[in-house]
């Protein structure tokens, strides 16, 4: 989930995460979405932060997918 540290992503990551998801929270805000992962641990949901901006017009999204294998709890 892109801008998961805050806002609207902020809610909908903490849905999917209630729903049972698995939750990549992404977000240029680091400790903010560090502070939503730790809360969404302590009650038991899987979820994990990267620290990511979409601004950058170099993103790219296998780029992404291989940052979220590589640095997922196993």
């Amino acid at each position: 989930m892109t801008g998961a540290a805050h806002g609207i992503g902020k809610g909908i990551a903490k849905a999917y995460a209630e729903a049972d998801a698995h939750v990549v929270l992404a977000d240029v805000q680091e400790n903010k979405g560090k502070i939503l992962v730790n809360e969404l641990l302590t009650v038991g949901y899987s979820a994990f932060f990267i620290k990511t901006d979409v601004r950058i017009e170099e993103y790219d999204l296998a780029f992404f997918l291989n940052d979220i294998l590589t640095l997922r709890p196993k």
